[in-house]
C-alpha cells in the first residue's frame, strides 16, 4: 500500500524513467508489454528501498500480530495413573515408556548423522554406501528435536517414578534404578551427538580425503552400534545376546585403545593437520562415550529385562575385568585402519 501510494504521487517521474530505460534497452515506443515490465521492476525496486530501513520494526510488528506456536511436545504413552499404585505395573509402565524414549533417541541419532532411520537400521544396506549417498549437509536443530521428542518424556518418567509406590527394599526398586539410568544414558548420548554436529558438517565436506574418510567412519561406527543394539532387541535366547553385548564392548574398547596410534600415524605421514587431529581425538572420545552409553542401554532394556532369557544365559555375560583380560590377550584389529590412505 505504501509503495502504491508513493508510486501514484510520483507517477510522472516513474513514467519518464520507464521511457528512458526503454530507449536504452531498445524497446519500441509502442511495445507496451515490455514497458509495463520495466515499470513493474521499478515499482518493486521502489518497494524494497522504502521498506529496507524499517525491516527490523516490521519483523517485530509481524511477530506480535502472528505469534509463532511452540511445537507440541511428545506425550508419554504408558505412564497411566491406573498403573502407578502397584509396583509390578508401575515398573512395567516405566519399562515400556523407556522403550518409547529409546525409539525417539534413535530418530535423533539418525537425523544427527543425516541418514534415514529405516535405512540406518536395514541390515541389507551397507553403511559405507549410506554415508556416501547421504552427506552431512544443512543444519540439524538437535535442541528443538530434544525439546519435542525427549525432554517431555524424560521429565514424565522421572515424575512418575518419584510418585510410584515402590520402596527401596522391593525387587522393583532395582528395576526402576536401572531404567532411570537407561533414560539418563539416552539424554547423555544425544548430547554426544550434539557435540559432533559442527565437525561432522565441516570435515565430511573437506577437500582432504583422509579426514573426510575418518569422519565418515565415525558415522559408520555410531550407526553400527545402534543397528547392533536393535538386533539385540529382537534376539532370541538361541542368539546368545549376552555374548553379542560382550563382543560389542570388546570392539568399542579396542577401537578406542588404538585411536591415538592411528591418529599419530596420520600426522607423521602428513595426512591430516594438527588441528584436524585434535578435533578427531575429541570427537572419537564423544563416539566412545556414545557407544558405551548405548551398550548400557541395551544391557538394561534387552538383557536385564528380556523375559525370554534364562538366568543361566544371562550369567555367561562377562564382567569388566574379564573383558579387559580378553582384550589384552586377543586384540581385535580395528576395521578402519586399512582405509587411512
Amino acid at each position: 500500500l505504501l509503495t502504491g501510494l508513493v508510486a501514484i504521487v510520483f507517477l510522472h517521474p516513474l513514467l519518464l524513467a520507464v521511457d528512458s530505460i526503454s530507449r536504452v534497452l531498445s524497446i519500441a515506443e509502442t511495445d507496451y508489454s515490455l514497458k509495463l515490465a520495466v515499470f513493474h521492476s521499478l515499482f518493486n525496486l521502489l518497494g524494497v528501498l522504502l521498506m529496507l530501513p524499517w525491516m527490523q520494526r516490521l519483523v517485530e510488528i509481524l511477530q506480535k500480530l502472528f505469534p509463532s506456536r511452540k511445537p507440541e511436545r511428545l506425550q508419554p504413552r504408558f505412564l497411566d495413573e491406573s498403573t502407578i499404585l502397584y509396583p509390578d505395573t508401575a515398573a512395567e509402565a516405566v519399562y515400556n515408556e523407556t522403550l518409547h524414549m529409546w525409539d525417539n533417541t534413535i530418530d535423533i541419532v539418525a537425523h544427527g548423522l543425516r541418514i534415514p532411520r529405516e535405512l540406518m537400521l536395514d541390515e541389507n544396506r551397507l553403511l559405507e554406501d549410506l554415508v556416501e549417498k547421504f552427506p552431512v549437509r544443512g543444519d540439524f536443530d538437535i535442541d528443538r528435536y530434544y525439546e519435542i521428542k525427549i525432554k517431555s518424556l524424560y521429565g514424565a518418567i522421572i515424575a512418575y517414578i518419584s510418585r510410584a509406590s515402590i520402596s527401596w527394599e522391593m525387587e522393583q526398586s532395582g528395576q526402576i534404578h536401572w531404567l532411570r539410568r537407561a533414560n539418563q544414558n539416552m539424554v547423555d548420548a544425544i548430547k554426544d551427538i550434539k557435540h559432533l554436529q559442527k565437525n561432522l558438517a565441516q570435515y565430511t565436506q573437506s577437500s582432504n580425503a583422509v579426514i573426510r574418510l575418518q569422519y565418515n567412519q565415525i558415522r559408520i561406527q555410531m550407526m553400527k552400534i545402534v543397528r547392533a543394539v536393535e538386533t539385540l532387541r529382537h534376539a532370541s535366547a538361541d542368539d546368545m545376546p549376552s555374548l553379542l553385548i560382550d563382543h560389542l564392548k570388546l570392539e568399542v574398547e579396542q577401537r578406542h585403545a588404538n585411536q591415538n596410534d592411528e591418529i599419530n600415524n596420520l600426522i607423521v605421514k602428513r595426512k591430516i593437520t594438527s588441528d584436524m587431529a585434535i578435533s578427531l581425538i575429541n570427537d572419537r572420545t564423544y563416539v566412545y562415550d556414545f557407544s558405551n552409553k548405548v551398550i548400557q542401554i541395551a544391557e538394561t532394556l534387552f538383557i536385564r529385562y528380556n523375559r525370554l532369557l534364562s538366568d543361566a544365559e544371562k550369567s555367561v555375560q562377562l564382567d569388566d575385568e574379564q573383558l579387559d583380560t580378553i582384550r589384552k590377550q586377543h586384540p581385535i584389529m580395528p576395521q578402519e585402519h586399512n582405509h587411512g590412505t
